[in-house]
């Protein structure tokens, strides 16, 4: 399967006892499909995947595999604090018709490189399906270097990575260095237009679940060589990235899908509702982009 493309982390929905509400992240998966993106990521940060129980997390596996139609490529988040708990994540979900999980290395400890280098190895053998490593070490706090992912991707169930970690000196290395099967998409929104020019075979942005097609239309100008277009649209998405991160950015991003009438801005606790400066600033580059 061709993982290239826009793929979207999605974000959960919650009905008022946060408890995961099926018939909004249904309304909103169709949506943000009907934009034409190539694919959805399910559990990752903007799903407030640590957040959510092993059921929880379950159930909301099975309702995008339920919902994506047929060609579209399903990405789910496998990661935990230990080998342990990542090969039981898989062993809930290894009969789901998913297409690759996504693996960071284990949160809240420290550990050195041959412990993630076997950790990676060892869950790569027992996964099954193609693995993207994960490098997130804002949340993770476990930094991957571009020798480390070259090392990774040495596995041949070990297929590409996601790098959100803005670092992108280290992404240009592995772009340059890597193998051509190896995929490598880039997690951070504001470097998306030279990161896709420099070789990146895709973006996974959290601003792709308020504005998917404007994603969808950057990689396709990419493509055709559009690059002064592009740059534009890549200026735009930069604008309305900083007002999201203003105020912070998942509860920006929930509340301008309530805006959008998409579903509530219910986070998990202890997140906090945005303020209503910040309301007032979504609504505003909202209105001024005429987005929805």
């Amino acid at each position: 399967m061709d993982f290239s493309g826009i793929i979207v982390p999605l974000v959960t929905p919650f009905d008022e006892h946060e408890k995961v509400d099926i018939g909004h992240l249904q309304e909103h998966l169709r949506w943000v499909l009907g934009s034409g993106v190539h694919g959805i990521l399910v559990g990752g940060s903007m799903g407030e995947y640590p957040n959510l129980n092993e059921e929880e997390r379950e159930k909301v596996f099975e309702i995008v595999c339920r919902t994506v139609p047929k060609g579209t490529v399903v990405m789910v988040n496998i990661s935990d604090t230990s080998e342990k708990k990542v090969l039981q994540n898989i062993d809930r979900i290894r009969d789901l018709p998913v297409h690759a999980y996504v693996l960071t290395p284990p949160y809240y400890f420290l550990y050195q490189w041959s412990e993630l280098e076997g950790f990676f190895f060892r869950i790569a053998e027992a996964a099954r399906k193609p693995v993207f490593v994960y490098n997130i070490p804002e949340f993770v706090g476990n930094k991957l270097s571009a020798e480390n992912v070259l090392s990774l991707s040495q596995h041949p169930q070990i297929v590409g990575v996601k790098d959100s970690s803005g670092d992108f000196v280290q992404l240009i290395s592995v772009l340059l260095e890597k193998k051509d099967t190896f995929y490598v998409f880039q997690g951070c929104t504001e470097i998306s237009l030279p990161s896709l020019i420099m070789g990146c075979n895709g973006l996974i942005s959290g601003l792709s679940n308020v504005v998917p097609g404007w994603f969808v239309r950057l990689f396709s100008l990419v493509q055709e060589g559009k690059f002064s277009e592009a740059k534009s649209l890549q200026r735009d998405i930069n604008r309305v990235n900083r007002v999201f991160i203003r105020y912070g950015f998942l509860a920006s991003v929930k509340y301008a899908l309530s805006v959008l009438r998409l579903y509530p801005s219910r986070l998990t606790l202890p997140f906090s509702e945005i303020s209503m400066e910040g309301k007032l600033e979504v609504e505003r580059v909202l209105k001024e982009y005429d987005i929805g």
